[in-house]
C-alpha cells in the first residue's frame, strides 16, 4: 500500500480499530501471562469503560502452553518481549485473529497498545518492507498482515513501543 494512501486510510482505521489482523495465527503456544481474572478496562479514545474476565488453560508439565479464555469466546496467547510486555494474539470464534501489545504494571494493571497508523505509518510501512510483508486495511479497520508467517512474527516482534499507543487501560477488580 502506497504511503500517503496508508496515512489517510490509518486515521479511518485508528478510530475503527488499530490493531493489527492475521490471514492465519502466528503463535502456536502462548507463555503464561497474569491476566487470569477480571478487569475493568477504560478505552483511551472514548472514555468508555467495560468489564472483561480471561480464564487460564495450561497444557503441559515441562513446557506449559498457556491460553486464555476472553469472557466474548476468544482465545489469547502471548509470547513475551521483555519483561512484562507482550504480544498478544486474539483469536474469536469464526473470525481471523488479531493482534496487539500488552503491558502489565504490576498485579493489578494491564495497558494494552495498538499500532499507531495515525503517527507512525511512514514507520510501520518501511517495518513491514523490511520484513518482506504488505499491508492492507480492512472492513473493521484493522491492518491485515500479508506475508510469510515466519516474516509476519519478526515484523510483529520488530515494534519498540515508539510505534505503539495506548488502546485501553485495565484495572483488575
Amino acid at each position: 500500500m502506497k504511503p500517503f494512501r496508508l496515512a489517510f486510510v490509518a486515521a479511518i482505521g485508528l478510530l475503527l480499530s488499530g490493531c493489527y489482523e492475521l490471514m492465519e495465527p502466528v503463535l502456536k503456544s502462548g507463555v503464561f501471562a497474569p491476566i487470569a481474572g477480571r478487569f475493568a478496562c477504560t478505552d483511551s479514545m472514548s472514555g468508555k469503560t467495560r468489564e472483561e474476565a480471561f480464564a487460564e488453560r495450561k497444557n503441559g508439565f515441562f513446557f506449559p502452553d498457556y491460553r486464555y479464555e476472553a469472557s466474548d469466546g476468544s482465545e489469547l496467547m502471548f509470547l513475551a518481549l521483555e519483561d512484562n510486555f507482550f504480544l498478544a494474539q486474539r483469536t474469536p470464534a469464526g473470525a481471523a485473529p488479531n493482534v496487539a501489545y500488552a503491558q502489565f504494571v504490576g498485579d493489578k494493571n494491564l495497558v494494552l497498545f495498538v499500532p499507531n497508523l495515525l503517527v507512525k505509518s511512514d514507520a510501520i510501512e518501511a517495518l513491514a518492507k523490511t520484513n518482506r510483508i504488505s499491508t492492507d486495511f480492512v472492513a473493521s479497520g484493522a491492518l491485515r498482515l500479508i506475508g510469510d508467517k515466519a516474516n509476519v512474527l519478526a515484523f510483529l516482534r520488530a515494534h519498540d513501543r515508539s510505534l505503539l499507543t495506548v488502546l485501553s487501560e485495565c484495572k483488575r477488580i
